[in-house]
């Protein structure tokens, strides 16, 4: 429950930062910039409302630490990735992992080609399969 409500914070605040910076991220580079963003979002509904998720997953987190182990809680909140895989699918947002088949792969590194109009870099210790 723990993961899952970090995930949903993580989601809304990510969601609402997102919103109040739109496409123009310029403005982050300098501290005045950061700290008119932060009193922007401080009053954005959405993001309060995610911070507010975040503490209750702390609390979550908290009684089942005092219930379990360390050992037995903390593998758990891994989980909150996958959580946070299907918000941000379910919005329609574009994920930041892009599957690569292993034929797309082997392609890409034999005639060094864009596949399908996009050029995919494989990462230099794995090896494709030949298609």
């Amino acid at each position: 429950m723990a993961a899952f409500l970090f995930a949903l914070s993580a989601f809304l605040q990510q969601r609402a930062a997102r919103a109040a910076i739109g496409e123009d991220v310029s403005t982050l580079r300098d501290a005045s910039g950061v700290v008119r963003l932060l009193g922007h979002l401080v009053r954005n509904r959405t993001w309060l409302v995610g911070w507010i998720t975040n503490l209750f997953g702390v609390g979550t987190q908290a009684a089942a630490l005092k219930v379990g182990s360390v050992a037995a809680v903390q593998p758990l909140m891994a989980s909150q990735l996958l959580f946070v895989l299907s918000l941000a699918s379910g919005e329609g947002a574009p994920l930041a992992v892009r599957h690569v088949t292993g034929c797309r792969r082997s392609r890409l590194r034999r005639t060094g080609a864009p596949v399908d109009g996009r050029r995919f870099t494989a990462p230099a210790h794995r090896t494709g399969t030949e298609c």
